[in-house]
C-alpha cells in the first residue's frame, strides 16, 4: 500500500524533494527478489477526492526515470528543453481488484520547471496517467511498474465510489400526509428518507425511512406543521450523498390550472373568492411563436370543480419584458367579477355580466394595475403612468364614468417597481408603492385630497400588496431585496408600525411578489417565495405562506418549486387562504380550505 505521496511542484520543491523520497521508505512495494537491481518506485498524486460519484477516476504519478535528461539550472530564466530522450524501457500498468478491469498507463517524460528564487532548475520526470472505471464502493487500484533495469514495484489507492445525488426531489402536501418524489437515479434499488421539523435536516439529525422508492406518501402527519425532507440513494448497499431540502406542510393542497404549451410564458396571475369560498383566478400568456407577440388575459373559476378558462382579451405587439404586464381581480358584493389588464401600455377594465366582458379602455399606464372594488360596486385602480412614465396614477369609475389623476410623487418605474390598492369601507383608496428613492410610500385620499407619506425610508424596497382591514387599518407587506427580509407594516394604532416576517437571502428575487390577505379579523396572511441561493443563482425554492392570526407569525412551506414567477393570496369567508402562482411550467392554486 501507498506509504507517502509525490510532493507537489513549487518554490520548495526542490529543497523537499530528497528528503522526501528518503522518507518515503522506497515509495512502492517491492515486487523482485534481485538484490542489485533498484526498486522502481511508483508514487499516485493525491486524486481532489478518494470519494467520488463518477464511474471512472483520472489518476496521475511518476516513476523512475530510466532515460531522463539531466536537470539543469537556470538564473532569471529556465534552461531550455533537452532533445526528446530514447523511448522508456519501464512499462505502468493499472488494475482495479474490485471489478477485474485493468489496463496500461500512458507515461512519458516530462521538464518539469521548478523555481526557487530567481534560479530556476529544470527537472525531468517520469509521468503516468490513466483513466481507471469504477464500480459502486471501494475500488482498490494498484499501479505497477516494470522493465529491464529495475524490479517491480507497486502502489495502491483506493477510491469509493458512491451513488449520484438524487435530482428533482419534490413535496406536495395533503391533508396529514405528504408525497414525496425524486429522479431516478442509475442502478439505485431503493432510496433512504430523512425527515425533520427543523430545516437543518440532514442523515445525522433526521428519521430515516429505509428501503422506499418513489412516489413515496408519509402519512398521520400535522396538518399546519412544516416537515423537511432529503432523500439518498443505495446502490449495491452503499448509500449516496443527500439531495437539496425539500418542504411541505400537511394541510395544504396544489394543483394545476392551466398547463402552458413549451413556447408560451404565463406573465401575471391574481385571484379572488366569491361568497361560497370558490375561487377565481385571471392571468396572462405570452405567446411569442408568430412574428408578432401576443398577449392573452384569460379568466378561470373552479365553481364546478373543474378549472375552465374563459378568454377575456387578447392584444398584439413587441413585448420585451421592461414594462411587466399585470393582471388584477376582485369580486364586489354581488359575486361579479371585475378584472383589470394591463398590457403593451395599454390598461383596461372589464366585468363579466350576463355571460360576456363589457371592457373599459383606460388610456396608457407603464406597469402596476392594482384592482379594488368598493362597498357600491366600483372599481378603484391603482398605476403607474403618466406623461413621464413614473407618476403614481389612480383611476376610478365612481362618479359612473372614468376619471384619472395624480395620486403621489414620483414613483420607481418598472421592473421593480409595483403599487398595490386597497379600499376602505367608506370607499377611500389607500396605494402603497415603492418611491422613486426606493422607499415605500403610502398614498390615500381619505381626507378628499390625496396625501402622500413614507412608511420605511430604509432601501431598497421592492414588490409591495397592501390590504385594508374592516375597521380601516392599512396593512402592508414588501420584500427588502438587500437585505433578503420579508417586511410587514400596519397602522392600526394610529402610527406605522414594522416588523421583520422571515430573513433568509431570498425575497430580493424581483420575479417574486409577496401578497397579503386580511381575514375578518383584520389578521395577516401572506404567500411568498422562499429561493435557496447558492453561487449567485437559485438552486431549490419554495413557495410559503405565513400568517399572525395566532398571534405570532407561524411559516408554512406549501410547495417546493423552482421557480415562482409571482403569488396572489386571498381569503375566502372561512378564513381559509387561496393561493395563485405562475412558474415556468404554467399556473398553479393551492389552498389549505
Amino acid at each position: 500500500m501507498r506509504t507517502c505521496l509525490l510532493p507537489a511542484y513549487g518554490l520548495a520543491a526542490a529543497v523537499i524533494l530528497v528528503l522526501t523520497l528518503a522518507a518515503c521508505n522506497g515509495g512502492g512495494d517491492s515486487g523482485g527478489p534481485g538484490p542489485s537491481l533498484p526498486y522502481a518506485k511508483v508514487y499516485i498524486n493525491d486524486p481532489e477526492s478518494l470519494t467520488v460519484r463518477r464511474d471512472s477516476i483520472h489518476l496521475t504519478g511518476s516513476v523512475p526515470c530510466d532515460t531522463c535528461p539531466q536537470g539543469e539550472w537556470g538564473e532569471h530564466v529556465c534552461p531550455a528543453v533537452k532533445p526528446a530522450p530514447p523511448p522508456s524501457i519501464t512499462n505502468v500498468t493499472w488494475k482495479n481488484r474490485a471489478n477485474g478491469f485493468s489496463g496500461s498507463a500512458n507515461h512519458y517524460i516530462a521538464a518539469i520547471p521548478i523555481w526557487v528564487l530567481h534560479l530556476c532548475y529544470l527537472d525531468y520526470q517520469h509521468v503516468w496517467d490513466a483513466t481507471v472505471p469504477l464500480m459502486i464502493g471501494e475500488n482498490l487500484i494498484k499501479v505497477t511498474a516494470s522493465g529491464a533495469g529495475w524490479d517491480p514495484g507497486t502502489e495502491s489507492i483506493t477510491i469509493t465510489r458512491v451513488p449520484g445525488i438524487v435530482g428533482n426531489l419534490k413535496a406536495a402536501s395533503g391533508k396529514q400526509q405528504v408525497t414525496l418524489s425524486w429522479d431516478p437515479v442509475p442502478d439505485a434499488a431503493s432510496y433512504n428518507i430523512y425527515w425533520s421539523t427543523s430545516r437543518d435536516v440532514s442523515k445525522a439529525t433526521g428519521t430515516m425511512i429505509a428501503g422506499v422508492n418513489s412516489p413515496y406518501t408519509q402519512t398521520g402527519l400535522a396538518d399546519g406543521d412544516t416537515y423537511y425532507y432529503i432523500v439518498t440513494a443505495v446502490v449495491f448497499g452503499v448509500e449516496g450523498e443527500s439531495s437539496s431540502v425539500v418542504a411541505a406542510t400537511p394541510g395544504w393542497v396544489a394543483e394545476s390550472v392551466a398547463e402552458l404549451p413549451l413556447m408560451d410564458q404565463i406573465l401575471d396571475s391574481s385571484i379572488a373568492t366569491d361568497s361560497a369560498s370558490k375561487a377565481h383566478l385571471h392571468y396572462l400568456s405570452l405567446d411569442q411563436t408568430g412574428t408578432t407577440d401576443i398577449i392573452r388575459s384569460y379568466y378561470v373559476m373552479n365553481v364546478t370543480g373543474a378549472w375552465t378558462p374563459l378568454l377575456v382579451r387578447q392584444d398584439s405587439g413587441s413585448y420585451s419584458g421592461y414594462y411587466p404586464p399585470s393582471a388584477d381581480i376582485a369580486l364586489d358584493s354581488q359575486n361579479t367579477v371585475h378584472v383589470s389588464v394591463l398590457d403593451f401600455n395599454s390598461l383596461y377594465h372589464a366585468i363579466y355580466a350576463s355571460g360576456t366582458w363589457k371592457p373599459d379602455s383606460l388610456g396608457t399606464a407603464t406597469c402596476g394595475g392594482s384592482l379594488a372594488v368598493d362597498s357600491a360596486g366600483k372599481a378603484h385602480i391603482g398605476y403607474i403612468g403618466g406623461s413621464s412614465q413614473d407618476e403614481l396614477r389612480y383611476a376610478t369609475n365612481t362618479s359612473g364614468s372614468w376619471t384619472s389623476s395624480v395620486a403621489g410623487g414620483a414613483a420607481r418605474g418598472c421592473p421593480g417597481g409595483s403599487t398595490s390598492l386597497g379600499v376602505d369601507a367608506a370607499g377611500a383608496a389607500h396605494i402603497a408603492y415603492r418611491g422613486i428613492d426606493n422607499s415605500l410610500k403610502y398614498a390615500t385620499n381619505q381626507g378628499g385630497g390625496w396625501t402622500v407619506s413614507v412608511v420605511d425610508q430604509g432601501c431598497c424596497v421592492v414588490r409591495v400588496s397592501l390590504a385594508v382591514d374592516p375597521s380601516g387599518g392599512v396593512h402592508i407587506v414588501y420584500a427588502n431585496y438587500t437585505t433578503g427580509q420579508l417586511k410587514y407594516a400596519q397602522n392600526v394604532s394610529g402610527t406605522w408600525t414594522i416588523e421583520t416576517i422571515d430573513s433568509e437571502d431570498t425575497y430580493y428575487n424581483s420575479l417574486s411578489v409577496p401578497s397579503l390577505g386580511l381575514d375578518a379579523a383584520g389578521k395577516a396572511h401572506v404567500s411568498y417565495y422562499s429561493c435557496h441561493v447558492s453561487n449567485s443563482s437559485c438552486d431549490y425554492g419554495e413557495l410559503r405562506y405565513a400568517s399572525n392570526s395566532s398571534g405570532t407569525w407561524h411559516l408554512a412551506a406549501i410547495e417546493s418549486v423552482v421557480p415562482v414567477y409571482d403569488t396572489d393570496i386571498a381569503l375566502d369567508s372561512q378564513g381559509k387562504a387561496h393561493i395563485s402562482y405562475t412558474t415556468n411550467k404554467g399556473l398553479r392554486y393551492a389552498t389549505n380550505k
